[in-house]
């Protein structure tokens, strides 16, 4: 038996060589990127103690190809401060991660040229939700989200998000709880965050 899956696994890589036999476009077509970056940020204050923080860290992110319009992506963010910070959180950057290891995009989505639909965890940029991604890892939401673009020069954007997950953060929290606590008010669970809109 073991001879047998020996012979098949060389077959398939041959044929896979031979431009008469070619991989679907799904697996083909797949990218696999990635990024590494450092951050260092101190400031000096008259009025309380240093702020300093440091981190490394990047992104890991394989996409496949298309397969009649659909394709799907994950992304893999870590950083870590090796130990280097403070531990008071009062002189600490808490927009950078002492640690992080998540998956910060995962989905589903379907792009005919004209609309594009995804559902899952991903980045979104647009003036009232986005990235901000100016640290480690980026602000990322879960939902769904649809573009249009039957009409030149015009794009219609469409999104509902039940939640997001903020930069320094390994895991997703509701979008009313992170909205109420960042008004001041008590938390509480919403449907989600709707967003339309229009650029031209």
């Amino acid at each position: 038996v073991a001879v047998s899956q020996i012979i098949l696994l060389i077959a398939l890589l041959m044929g896979f060589q031979n431009p008469a036999i070619s991989a679907p476009a799904i697996i083909e077509q797949s990218t696999l990127t990635g990024n590494i970056r450092s951050y260092f940020q101190t400031k000096h204050l008259d009025t309380q103690a240093d702020i300093s923080a440091y981190a490394l860290g990047g992104k890991l992110k394989f996409e496949t190809g298309s397969f009649k319009g659909w394709k799907a992506g994950t992304a893999f963010y870590a950083a870590s401060d090796f130990d280097i910070n403070r531990d008071d959180l009062g002189s600490q950057n808490g927009l950078l991660p002492s640690t992080l290891s998540t998956f910060g995009e995962a989905y589903l989505q379907y792009d005919n040229g004209t609309t594009l639909f995804r559902f899952g965890r991903q980045k979104i940029d647009t003036p009232f939700m986005n990235p901000s991604d100016a640290y480690i890892a980026p602000v990322t939401y879960f939902g769904y989200g649809l573009e249009n673009k039957s009409f030149e020069h015009w794009k219609f954007t469409a999104a509902h998000v039940t939640e997001i997950k903020v930069r320094q953060n390994n895991t997703f929290e509701d979008t009313g709880q992170f909205l109420t606590k960042r008004l001041g008010v008590t938390p509480a669970n919403t449907t989600g965050t709707t967003l339309l809109g229009i650029r031209w």
